[in-house]
Formats: C-alpha cells, structure tokens, sequence
C-alpha cells in the first residue's frame, strides 16, 4: 500500500457492508488519526472480495464523519451526538472530538454548557435543559453571574445567568450581542473581570479577547454606557498566530499564541479599582512555554495538560510546562514574567501524563488563607499533590521577580 501512497489515490472503504469512496488525501488531513496509520501501513487491512478496505464499525455514523473530513464542517442535528463523538474518538479525528465536546461550567445554580457548533445550553436547579442555536462558538469565558461567548464571527454575546432570560415567543433561552470585533475577525480566546465597582453602581466590565489573526483587544463596559454596549479600549497587534489563551487579571494582562505557547504580558494600571489609561497598559515580557506533543498521540490526548495561566486573578498566576511527552518533570513559572519558580520531579520517576493546579478555600481559623495545590497524573495510574503555596512563598524570599 505504501507504494501508491500518492495524495490523489482513491480509496475504497467498506464499512460495515456499505461502500464508501473518497481520497487518501481526504482521510489523512489529521495527523495520527486511525486512517493515517491504516493507510501508512502501521495497522494491518482486512480487505472485502472486491478490494475494498472492511472497517467493522456502523456505516451511519460513519458517513457524517466521512462528511467532516471532506468540508471541515459538521452538521449533527439528526444525529446521536454521543455516539458520534464515540466514534471520533475511535478513529482519532480530534478536531471533530473536540467540536462535540460540551464545555460545562456552573454559575450560580446554573449549569451552562457550550458546543463549537452553535449550541449553548443551559439547566437551573429542578429545571429541564434550555437550548439556544447561536453562530459557531470559538470561545468563552464567566464571571459572577454572566456567560460570555466569542464566536467565530467576531461577535461577543452574554447570559446574565442570574436572571435566566427566556425568549417570550418560544421560551428559549435568551443570548444578546455585547460587541463585535472591528474586523470581524474570529474570537479565539476570552477573559473577563469584574471590578469592585460592579456591585455598587451597576456593572463595570472589562474584558480582554484574542482573534484569529493574533489580536488583543481590551473592551470595557461602563455602567452609564450600558445602551451603547462596551467601548474599545486597547488594541494589540503582537503575534502573528491566533491567540490560544488569555487572561486579565488585577495586575497583569496575559496572551499566548499558538507559536509553540508564545506568551506577551503587560503590567494594568488601575484607579480605585477600574483600569486606566493613565499611563496605561505597558509591555512587560516575552517569552514562550514550549510543550512538545506527543508524535504517536491520539484523539483526547491532550486533556489533562492545559498549561494554564492557574490562579485567582488577584493573585499571582503560574503557568505549568512539561517541555516533552514522557517525562517526569514539570516546571512551574510566573506567568507575569515567565520566571521559574519551581521545579516538580514524580517521587517514583514516573512520567507525568495529566496535570492540574485546584486552590482551596481557607479554614475558618483568623489568619487562614486559601491554598494552592497541583496534582500530577502519572503513566502507572497515580496522583501525586504538590503544595504551591509553600514553593512560591520560599521562591518569593529568594525574589523571582
């Protein structure tokens, strides 16, 4: 097979005693996939009487899959999405894994979940789920009570969960235009705070997103402003990948890219707690978290190794590096300046497969502060903690700023 093994070749498929034919370069566009082995020679054929490849798995599953490789679009409304999103998993197409996947996230007594598809759902307590269809979701973000989406359009929409609003023509569930990007460009990552003011006079919000195009962007919203929506406030063009991540906090606003984690921050200027232009946000770093992936990886593999940024956003956030696969180090950095503040080593030299920073609520004791904890899976199925708050005090005494 790897004779022929030219990008125009047809290939013939039989699954489950339906025929399929598309092109090899079509059932190969995803790296390390189930079909890019098949056809490389890595997992050995069974083929029918007429030459055709047999897969053992149900052609109508099959067929919308076969759909997605060929336009990179995914129509799933007649479909069982659970089982469809099984059989993305068992032929590895992560992207269309990933698009399946619900984004559950609580707010209040609400749990919102999203899908890349256009989906958002939302349940309250003793509640049936709520669905609303809105243009393709790239992104989102919470805070207090508020959803907020970034769409593929540019468009920014929210939920004020609170009020759970429902549609009165159709009792669906209600989503509002906040903003859209001034070149329409996709909203690939989101992050929003909210300022001490909001409880008092309304809501102060800001939120930072990252484009497609490797735009950043602060907006912020003013509560004598709300009829007019939110007003651009900064704008920085600063990488030349779509933006992967973003996070504004109290002191810092932090971008990473999708160029091999490459990470810009800048130090916020506040005014009784709102940011300000005066002097304004000014560039503090450069640097990047290089995560090499796995070359034999699958569908799902990278859950569980989110770099980050961890932490609350009026502390000092950290990101996690595991700089390759199989290994049994992960390093801790500041993600202000991307300082390293600590070195973690598996106790039983085991290499480190998941990982995840959790913090946890103080005890009622005066004095008591929340803690910060990272929890490392490992290849033999264990889970080792680690005290964060400790090693980022010591580094602190010897000045990783």
């Amino acid at each position: 097979m790897s004779n022929t093994a030219r990008s125009g070749d047809i290939i013939h498929l039989n699954v489950g005693g339906k025929r399929f034919s598309t092109s090899r370069q079509t059932l190969t566009w995803v790296p390390d996939s189930f079909f890019s082995s098949l056809l490389s020679g890595r997992i050995s054929t069974l083929k029918d009487e007429t030459g055709a490849i047999f897969i053992d798995r149900d052609p109508s599953l099959f067929a919308p899959i076969l759909n997605f490789l060929r336009t990179k679009e995914l129509h799933p409304r007649s479909i069982n999405v659970q089982m469809l999103m099984h059989e993305a998993e068992f032929y590895g197409i992560t992207p269309l894994d990933n698009s399946l996947q619900w984004e559950k996230h609580a707010i209040g007594n609400q749990l919102m979940a999203t899908q890349p598809y256009r989906k958002i759902r939302s349940q309250a307590v003793w509640l049936l789920w709520q669905n609303q269809d809105v243009v393709p979701i790239s992104s989102y973000d919470t805070a207090g009570s508020f959803l907020i989406l970034g769409c593929n359009n540019g468009s920014i929409y929210y939920i004020d969960v609170q009020k759970f609003p429902l549609r009165m023509k159709d009792n669906d569930l209600l989503v509002t235009e906040l903003y859209r990007d001034p070149t329409e460009d996709a909203i690939t990552a989101l992050s929003v705070y909210l300022t001490p003011k909001t409880s008092d006079s309304g809501n102060w919000i800001e939120i930072a997103y990252g484009t497609s195009s490797g735009t950043v962007r602060v907006i912020v919203q003013h509560p004598e402003t709300v009829g007019s929506g939110p007003q651009l406030f900064q704008t920085f063009s600063v990488h030349r990948s779509p933006v992967t991540k973003i996070m504004l906090s109290e002191k810092h606003l932090i971008s990473v890219c999708a160029d091999n984690n490459h990470v810009r921050t800048w130090t916020v200027t506040r005014f009784r707690g709102m940011i300000s232009t005066q002097p304004g946000s000014t560039p503090l770093t450069s640097f990047k978290i290089l995560s090499l992936d796995d070359v034999d990886g699958h569908g799902g593999c990278s859950a569980g190794t989110e770099i980050g940024p961890y932490g609350e956003r009026d502390d000092q956030q950290v990101f996690i590096q595991r700089v390759v696969p199989d290994t049994d180090k992960l390093y801790v950095r500041l993600s202000s300046n991307g300082k390293r503040v600590c070195e973690v080593r598996s106790v039983d030299g085991m290499s480190i497969t998941a990982f995840m920073v959790h913090e946890c609520e103080g005890s009622s004791r005066i004095g008591s502060r929340p803690r910060r904890y990272l929890f490392s899976g490992h290849s033999n199925g264990s889970i080792q903690m680690w005290d964060l708050t400790t090693a980022m005090e010591i580094a602190g005494k010897v000045d990783i700023r």
